[in-house]
C-alpha cells in the first residue's frame, strides 16, 4: 500500500499523524541528557524565588519588633539579614539563567538533530507531497519558538509557580484572613484562562502555519525565478508574495493579540485584590486582628501574587505558541518510512542469473488508479534496455520502482535474484545509481560533487581522484571544468551549463561502478556534442553492468539490446528499433 505522505491539512484522503495529539513526553526525551543540570537549574530558581518571598516577611517583623520600639540593633541584623538575600537573590538568578541558557541550546541542536535524522530516513514520496519551504519553517522557525519558551520563560515559569506558593505559606502564616481576601480573584483569572486558552491555541497554530506557508511560497519562486523572469511575472510575484505575507501579518496580529489578552486581565484583578486587602486590613487593624507591619507586608505580597500572574499570563502565550510548534514538529517526527528494507522476511525465490526482475507488478500512487499494471519484465548483466513511449506513459514510475524508491502496489522486485526489500538503502544505493534528466548538485566542488555518499573513496586527494577518473577516461570531461575538479559549485549549479551539470551526474554514477545503470532521460536537454561524450564515458563501466535508458530521443535507444514500450499501465516488448518508432506514431496518434 501507498502512504500518503503530505503534512497539508487541506488534502484529502491524507494518511498522516495530524489528528495525533502531540506527546509532551516524547518532547521530555530531548532533555533527559540534561537532566542533572535541571535539576539544579531547579534548585537555583526555588532558592531565588524563596528569596525574593521572604523579604516581605523580613520587613513586616522589623517593623513590628524593631521600628515600632525603636530598637536599631534588631534593625540592623534584618537588614544585614535583607542584604544577604538580595546576594543570594542575584547569584541564583545569573547560575539559573546561565544553566537553563545551556539546556535550551543543547535541546535545540538534539530536537533538530532528531528532524534531519527523521527526514533522511523518509522515502522520496514525503518530498515529492511537501513543500521543501514549509519543512524549512518548522526545522528553523517552529524549534526557535520552542528554544523561546525553555531559554526565556520556563525558568520565569517554574520560578513564578515557586513564588507563588511561597506567598501563600507566608501569608497564610501571618494571617489567613487576610490570605483568603488576597486570594479572592484566583477564581476569576482561572476561569477566564479557562475560557480564551482554546483560542489562544487555535491562533497560535495558524499563525505558525502562515508563516510555513509565506516560507514555502517564497522558497518556491525565488528557486524557479529565472521562469519568473522568462514570462516576464514578476507582478504576479509581487502580487502572489504580498498576499501571503498579508496573510501572515493578519495571523500574527490576531496571534499576538490572543496572547496578550491575558495581561490586562490579571492586572485588573491584582488592583481589585490590592483594594480588597487594604480595606479589610485597616479594618483589622482598627479591631486589633493585625498590625501595621502584616498589613504592609499583605501590599507587598498582594503585588507579589499578581504581578507573577502577569508574568504567568505572557508565559502562558509561550507555553501555547511552542505547543503549537511541538505539534508541527510531531507531524513530522511521527511518520514512518513504509518503504521496506532488510526485510527479513523477503522472497529469496528470484532468478539469481537474473540482474533484475519485476514478476507481476503494479503500481498506485493513491490505491485506486493504476500506474503500471501486471509487468513482468526480466533484466540481464551487462545488457542495455531500453523504456521508451509518451510522457506520462510510467516510465519514470516504472524506473523508480526498480530503484526501490517506491514499493510496488503489487508483485515484487527480484534484485540479484532475492527481493529488493531485504537490502538495506545502503546496500541497493551500492547495487543501483540513477541518473536523472535534471542533474541535482550542492554547493561545494565538482570533486565533492562526484564524491558524494561514496564511502569507497572515503578521504580521497584530488590528485588520486583526478588520476582514478583519467584511468576511466574522463581526462578531457574534467578539462572541460575552468579548474578541474576544484571548480567551485554554486547553489543548484548556478555558472554551469545543463551539460557540464550532466557531466559531473554521470562521473558521480560511474565512479560507483553500478550493478544496475537508470538513466532517467539523461540527455535530453544537452546537445549532441555533450550527448557523445557522456555516451562514451558509459564505456568506463564494467562490463557486467546493466544499463537501463529511458528516452525520448529515439536516436539514443539505437544499440538497446532490448527495447520496451511502456504506455498506460502496460509494458510490452517494442521488438526492433523500427517497431519501437511505429508504436510512438500510434500512440500520439490516438491520444
Amino acid at each position: 500500500m501507498t502512504k500518503i505522505y503530505s503534512l497539508d491539512k487541506k488534502e484529502s484522503n491524507v494518511i498522516t499523524p495530524l489528528g495525533v495529539k502531540a506527546s509532551t513526553g516524547d518532547f521530555f526525551s530531548y532533555l533527559k541528557e540534561d537532566k542533572s543540570k535541571l535539576i539544579f537549574a531547579f534548585i537555583f530558581i526555588f532558592m531565588n524565588s524563596t528569596a525574593n518571598t521572604v523579604s516581605p516577611f523580613l520587613v513586616s517583623k522589623a517593623i513590628d519588633r524593631y521600628i515600632s520600639v525603636g530598637n536599631v540593633d534588631g534593625l540592623l541584623n534584618i537588614i544585614l539579614i535583607l542584604a544577604g538575600v538580595a546576594t543570594i537573590t542575584i547569584a541564583t538568578g545569573y547560575a539559573q539563567s546561565m544553566l537553563i541558557g545551556r539546556i535550551s541550546q543543547r535541546t535545540l541542536y538534539r530536537l533538530k538533530e532528531g528532524l534531519f535524522a527523521k527526514l533522511q530516513s523518509l522515502p522520496t514520496a514525503f518530498f515529492n507531497q511537501n513543500k521543501a519551504g514549509d519543512l524549512m519553517s518548522r526545522i528553523n522557525n517552529d524549534t526557535d519558538k520552542i528554544n523561546q519558551f525553555l531559554s526565556q520563560w520556563i525558568g520565569q515559569f517554574i520560578g513564578v509557580m515557586f513564588s507563588l506558593f511561597g506567598v501563600v505559606c507566608f501569608s497564610l502564616y501571618l494571617n489567613w484572613k487576610l490570605s483568603l481576601v488576597m486570594m479572592s480573584m484566583v477564581i476569576f483569572i482561572y476561569i477566564i484562562t479557562l475560557l480564551f486558552s482554546p483560542k489562544i491555541r487555535k491562533e497560535n497554530k495558524k499563525n505558525l502555519e502562515a508563516n510555513s506557508d509565506f516560507s514555502a511560497a517564497l522558497q518556491e519562486n525565488l528557486t524557479n525565478f529565472r521562469v519568473v523572469a522568462a514570462y516576464s511575472k514578476r507582478d504576479y510575484l509581487e502580487n502572489h508574495l504580498e498576499k501571503k505575507n498579508n496573510a501572515t501579518f493578519k495571523s500574527a496580529l490576531r496571534s499576538g493579540f490572543a496572547n496578550r489578552i491575558f495581561e490586562p486581565s490579571y492586572e485588573f484583578f491584582g488592583a481589585i485584590a490590592l483594594i480588597l486587602v487594604l480595606s479589610y486590613g485597616f479594618h483589622l487593624i482598627s479591631i486589633g486582628g493585625a498590625t501595621v507591619g502584616v498589613l504592609i507586608a499583605f501590599v507587598a505580597y498582594t503585588q507579589r501574587f499578581y504581578d507573577p500572574m502577569k508574568t504567568l499570563a505572557t508565559a502562558f502565550g509561550a507555553i501555547q505558541l511552542a505547543s503549537a510548534a511541538w505539534v508541527r514538529l510531531q507531524e513530522v517526527l511521527s511518520l514512518e518510512n513504509n518503504l521496506k528494507t532488510e526485510n527479513q522476511k523477503g522472497d529469496e525465490s528470484g532468478k539469481p542469473k537474473l540482474r533484475l526482475e519485476l514478476k507481476n507488478v503494479s503500481f498506485s500512487y493513491d490505491d485506486k488508479n493504476m500506474v503500471i499494471e501486471n509487468a513482468n519484465l526480466s533484466f540481464e548483466p551487462g545488457k542495455t534496455y531500453a523504456l521508451v513511449g509518451p510522457t506520462g506513459g510510467g516510465k519514470s514510475t516504472l524506473a523508480s520502482i526498480m530503484a526501490h524508491l517506491y514499493d510496488p502496489t503489487l508483485g515484487v522486485v527480484y534484485l540479484n535474484g532475492k527481493d529488493i526489500t531485504i537490502y538495506s538503502q545502503e546496500e541497493t544505493s551500492k547495487e543501483i545509481s540513477v541518473i536523472l534528466q535534471d542533474p541535482i548538485l550542492f554547493t561545494g566542488t565538482v570533486a565533492e560533487n562526484i564524491l558524494y555518499a561514496n564511502t569507497d573513496f572515503t578521504n580521497v586527494s584530488i590528485d588520486d581522484l583526478n588520476r582514478v577518473l583519467e584511468h576511466k577516461g574522463f581526462k578531457d570531461v574534467i578539462k572541460r571544468f575552468e579548474n578541474g575538479l576544484s571548480t567551485t559549485i554554486k547553489q543548484n549549479g548556478a555558472g554551469l551549463s545543463i551539460g557540464q551539470k550532466q557531466l559531473i551526474s554521470f562521473m558521480r554514477a560511474i565512479l560507483r561502478e553500478p550493478k544496475l545503470l537508470i538513466l532517467d532521460e539523461a540527455t535530453a536537454n544537452i546537445d549532441t556534442v555533450t550527448e557523445a561524450i557522456l555516451n562514451k564515458t558509459l564505456e568506463a563501466l564494467p562490463p557486467e553492468t546493466t544499463k537501463i535508458i529511458i528516452a525520448h530521443r529515439l536516436n539514443t535507444i539505437k544499440d538497446a539490446d532490448e527495447i520496451m514500450f511502456v504506455n498506460g499501465r502496460h509494458v510490452t516488448p517494442a521488438g526492433s528499433y523500427e517497431q519501437a518508432i511505429r508504436m510512438i506514431t500510434d500512440a500520439k496518434r490516438n491520444s
